[in-house]
């Protein structure tokens, strides 16, 4: 009797050990998942990256076309091309700062012009000759790996000889 409940004791115990199979699979699968993981989170900063650029960018549009809204009409007709550069970081330009970007030398390379609206405006008006377009547009480049993205933003505007720079404002 003593034997046969050794016997069963010892069945138990190499019943309940695992197999090569089972722990290969268990293996691949938590692999799997933790590289799923690893992945999600590097598109995720990524994701953000993008997005924080993109939002300077639209700063930077911003920016300029309040400037050149607010300019003289002879002035948007003396220089109808500028360019322009600008930091991710405003601060990195007096401070020598990296700020969230690891490269201080991350910057949008920028273009604003000038033309006549006549091509924007329908039909034949006669207002159309005191009217401007202003097009702002800022370029950057994004590295993802080895991966090069040129990247690009624009805003359009239009401007009237008689228009908001001639009220009178500031202290």
């Amino acid at each position: 009797m003593r034997r046969g409940i050794a016997i069963s004791k010892s069945k138990q115990h190499g019943q309940s050990a695992y197999t090569l199979a089972e722990v290969l699979v268990a293996t691949f699968l938590l692999g799997t998942m933790t590289i799923s993981l690893f992945a999600g989170f590097s598109a995720g900063f990524w994701l953000t990256q993008m997005a924080r650029e993109d939002e300077r960018a639209t700063q930077i549009l911003k920016g300029r076309i309040e400037v050149l809204r607010l300019a003289m009409w002879e002035d948007l007709n003396s220089n109808p091309y500028m360019s322009f550069r600008e930091h991710f970081d405003p601060s990195a330009a007096t401070t020598n700062a990296n700020g969230t970007v690891s490269n201080p030398s991350f910057q949008y390379l920028g273009t604003n012009w000038i033309s006549t609206a006549t091509n924007v405006i329908p039909g034949n008006l006669q207002y159309a000759n005191n009217m401007r377009l202003l097009t702002v547009q800022v370029q950057w480049t994004n590295h993802n790996g080895t991966n090069v993205l040129m990247r690009q933003r624009q805003m359009q505007t239009l401007v009237a000889r008689d228009g908001i720079q001639n009220y009178p404002w500031g202290p």
